[in-house]
């Protein structure tokens, strides 16, 4: 054998195994793409559906832990919205309930503490995880930071920062901040914050909100979202022995988590009939400009600022806690209220004329 053809055979040697490990190094990085995705949307999520809700946690560091809870979370909504072809606000709105369904039933098991037969949970956690979270933090307000609708973002923050600060002073409320429940998951007696350490915790978090809306599109660019066949498996998997578990107490957790769930994949399998237009992912994949993110300053500041007066007015408990009921029931009636809405409405289009995309471009 002379000199060139071994020249030639070790070549092609060389190109087949580089042919062979082409496939799989791009699936390592595809697979690694979908981890840092899922990763930046549990990060956004949990900001609102844990850091809003409550501060008892006010180490940005911890917020990573629960970022990949709700990451995990995250990975089944996210082939949802693939699998059906959700493509606009309102079928996303669909999507919502399961991922608060998720969040509550599987993670925890407060969803079914109400009984099977009572919807004021799933209303209410179809609100603050599906709407807030899901809808607000994650897809209008990416859709309007790539499309540098600054002006809707500072009123939604002000809007937002109004709430935050609102709800925050609920805590102040005995049963919120010597709940032994909490106590015990926190590690240690709950820290109620003063103003000033208030405000610095919403900045810290809007920071965190702002950073990963800013590197999403960076690091990642998702034009779809299809999991691996085993991966598919292993999350049932998960999710059904998590449902075994929480069914040991309480029976009926299993078979209402079911429900709840299929009732959605069917109206969502109406929608995906007559889908048209671009994908949720396509319609997300520009990059975030950096002084698009300056309108987000209200969120923290506004925020802080409710928060602080309400703190010096010293309000009586009993008017708070009249207050923090109020606006569960107003939250609970309002996530039913829109969840029935969208599934009649989705149940009675047509399904050769779906709605184009919404929330668009437009200033």
């Amino acid at each position: 054998m002379t000199q060139d053809q071994h020249s030639v055979r070790t070549n092609q040697r060389s190109f087949r195994l580089l042919s062979r490990s082409t496939p799989r190094i791009e699936r390592w990085k595809a697979g690694f793409g979908r981890f840092v995705f899922l990763a930046i949307t549990g990060a956004i999520i949990s900001v609102s559906s844990e850091r809003m809700f409550w501060y008892w946690s006010s180490n940005p560091l911890d917020h990573w832990v629960i970022a990949l809870y709700y990451g995990a979370v995250a990975a089944a909504v996210l082939w949802v919205i693939q699998r059906f072809r959700v493509n606009s606000l309102s079928s996303l709105l669909l999507v919502a309930p399961i991922f608060a369904y998720m969040v509550e039933g599987i993670i925890t098991p407060i969803l079914y503490t109400g009984g099977p037969f009572v919807p004021f949970f799933p209303a209410w956690f179809s609100f603050w995880h599906g709407f807030l979270g899901l809808v607000g933090l994650w897809y209008l307000l990416h859709l309007w930071l790539i499309n540098g609708q600054t002006r809707r973002i500072a009123w939604a923050s002000i809007a937002m920062g109004l709430f935050w600060g609102m709800w925050s002073i609920t805590m102040l409320l005995p049963g919120n901040f010597d709940d032994p429940e909490l106590i015990e998951d926190h590690g240690g007696p709950l820290e109620i914050l003063a103003p000033m350490a208030f405000a610095r915790y919403a900045v810290s978090f809007s920071l965190i909100l702002a950073g990963m809306h800013w590197l999403w599109g960076r690091l990642v660019k998702p034009v779809d979202f299809e999991p691996s066949v085993w991966s598919k498996r292993l999350y049932v998997v998960a999710v059904v022995t998590i449902l075994v578990v929480w069914s040991v107490a309480i029976p009926w957790a299993a078979p209402m988590f079911a429900a709840y769930v299929a009732i959605q994949i069917w109206v969502l399998r109406r929608h995906a009939q007559g889908a048209t237009g671009p994908g949720l992912f396509e319609q997300l994949s520009g990059r975030v400009r950096g002084r698009h993110l300056l309108a987000l300053v209200p969120l923290p500041a506004t925020a802080a600022a409710t928060y602080t007066l309400l703190w010096e007015l010293d309000l009586s408990l009993g008017l708070i806690e009249a207050f923090m009921f109020t606006v569960i029931f107003a939250q609970s009636v309002i996530g039913l209220v829109v969840l029935v809405r969208h599934i009649r409405r989705t149940l009675k289009q047509n399904p050769k004329h779906q709605a184009e995309p919404e929330m668009g471009a437009r200033s």
